[in-house]
């Protein structure tokens, strides 16, 4: 996800689990974990693919300029299915 969202190269310092948990919605077994990653970056600013960076879908991008780190605060989401758990979007409706 971080790979997708900057353009800046980018080395991820730490990777952090906040909060998590299971919900059954509408037949649907789901994790939501929220997380916070730290990274140090290249360049003289973090520069994103998205129009919308640093504000993410479900992510809050903190930046400190000076030491060229960037924290970012948000929402991973996973399913179980009969194979196991897979990440997914949780702003993508799923099919019934």
């Amino acid at each position: 996800t971080l790979k997708s969202a900057f353009l800046s190269p980018f080395t991820l310092v730490s990777f952090e689990k906040v909060e998590g948990h299971a919900v059954d919605t509408k037949g649907r077994r789901i994790y939501q974990m929220r997380i916070r990653a730290v990274l140090n970056y290249a360049g003289i600013r973090l520069r994103c693919r998205r129009k919308l960076c640093p504000e993410l879908h479900h992510y809050v991008v903190q930046i400190d300029a000076a030491s060229k780190k960037a924290t970012v605060l948000g929402w991973l989401f996973f399913e179980q299915d009969s194979q196991g758990w897979h990440r997914f979007d949780a702003a993508t409706p799923v099919p019934p």
